[in-house]
């Protein structure tokens, strides 16, 4: 490149205006609006697939797009503001969410927590009067399912279940897309597919015998269902360290995202492992 070509790749989560259930479906929910609003404000600004867009950009202002986890409203409600403005934009996958084969941790703990004034951790009572207390007992739960090995974060979430008498849920089929809704959106020209892990761990704290599955596991299943190179990558909760993107280069991802807020500059500082995003509720602000 003969310029500098400087911009912000933004994130979403869910564009919708159902909230679905309190916790984190609506915590991550973003109305079409927000989305509408973010790219009329862009409208002068180059925009394109990753990583076509930097070269693409020749040192004017630009911006990329794109949505985690692989919730069904990005098919439906996000998917029809992008076709409007000709944007494109990366949805990447949580696999085990698509295979039907987990419910989000985070998504249990909020529902079981949200009529109760008390819950069980660790066999402690602890009280839920208010709407903060609710808050800091699902961080602090799900703490405990997001780190450590598999087994390690299903032990702690079937005891959580346990101790508060709650059966085991089954994934709900409304929440992620399933793999026929993924195809039609791989096969969409403004879409671009990454991956997002298998179980969605924070990568930097799972032992580095399972980096293996979570990072080249769910980029070989998520290239066998949809027929295309899978080499994008995005850190579940932004988590990484030099090990994980040692890891994510050796399972074949060419670029990774964290959740760091910053703009994006090429150049020799640029790790291609480590590109920054910012949520875009921030970038309007």
């Amino acid at each position: 490149m003969s310029k500098t070509a400087a911009g912000e790749v933004g994130m979403m989560h869910r564009v919708s205006t159902d909230p679905l259930e309190p916790g984190p479906y609506e915590r991550f929910r973003d109305l079409p609006e927000t989305l509408e609003r973010y790219l009329d404000t862009r409208a002068n600004a180059v925009t394109g697939k990753w990583p076509q867009v930097i070269s693409e950009a020749e040192g004017r202002p630009w911006y990329a797009l794109t949505f985690d986890d692989g919730f069904r409203d990005n098919l439906y409600e996000a998917l029809p503001i992008l076709e409007r403005h000709k944007v494109p934009a990366t949805v990447f996958v949580t696999v085990g969410f698509v295979e039907r084969e987990l419910e989000s941790y985070s998504a249990c703990i909020a529902r079981v927590l949200a009529n109760r004034t008390e819950v069980r951790i660790n066999s402690k009572r602890c009280l839920l009067a208010t709407p903060q207390d609710r808050v800091a007992a699902e961080q602090r739960l799900y703490r405990g399912m997001s780190c450590g090995s598999y087994a390690s974060r299903q032990r702690a979430f079937r005891r959580f279940l346990d101790e508060n008498d709650v059966e085991t849920p089954k994934p709900r089929e409304d929440v992620f897309l399933d793999w026929r809704e993924l195809r039609e959106m791989a096969a969409h020209p403004l879409i671009s597919i990454g991956a997002h892990s298998w179980t969605h761990p924070r990568l930097s704290r799972i032992p580095p015998w399972e980096l293996r599955h979570e990072l080249l596991g769910a980029r070989m299943r998520l290239e066998r269902e949809l027929g295309i190179p899978v080499r994008t990558l995005a850190y579940p909760h932004g988590a990484t360290n030099a090990l994980t993107m040692w890891a994510a280069r050796l399972a074949g991802f060419h670029w990774a995202f964290t959740t760091r807020p910053n703009l994006v500059t090429e150049g020799a500082q640029l790790n291609r492992m480590a590109i920054p995003r910012i949520e875009l509720s921030r970038l309007l602000d």
